[in-house]
């Protein structure tokens, strides 16, 4: 199934703008590590957004791919911080691809992505933080 099956997400990551999309990949990737019974610790500091165990992890979140049909897991390539691990979401045809540095860490389908798109905009004590585009931002939530 692909993201136009999807009509509210499909609209999200058209117009969202860069910050929404990179909060969005990190709920994609926190979902990824509980999946897989990891410890997630989200701290947001410096360059890092979550400790995983014991390893910053920075996520870097991309819709370039959006209508290739597969994906290779790809290593960061932008400035790097010594120490920090990068994860990689990358949204193609078929969902989003998560990897940590160049491991595949697998792939969400759009209707697994949805699911966490929809806990992602769910207000946190009534409040919405909303952006200029109208879409629903989950800046500090905290699992």
């Amino acid at each position: 199934m692909n993201i136009q099956n999807h009509t509210e997400l499909s609209k999200f990551i058209a117009s969202a703008n860069n910050p929404q999309i990179g909060s969005f990949g990190e709920a994609i990737f926190r979902e990824s590590c509980r999946k897989r019974d990891m410890a997630v610790e989200r701290v947001h500091v410096g360059q890092c957004d979550f400790v995983v165990g014991v390893q910053k992890v920075d996520v870097k979140t991309s819709r370039r791919k959006l209508k290739w049909e597969l994906l290779s897991p790809v290593r960061f390539g932008g400035h790097r911080v010594n120490g920090v691990a990068y994860a990689v979401v990358e949204f193609y045809k078929y969902g989003a691809l998560i990897s940590l540095e160049r491991e595949s860490w697998g792939t969400q389908c759009w209707t697994e992505l949805e699911a966490i798109y929809k806990q992602w905009i769910t207000p946190i004590y009534g409040k919405k933080h909303s952006s200029r585009n109208g879409h629903t931002e989950q800046t500090a939530r905290e699992h």
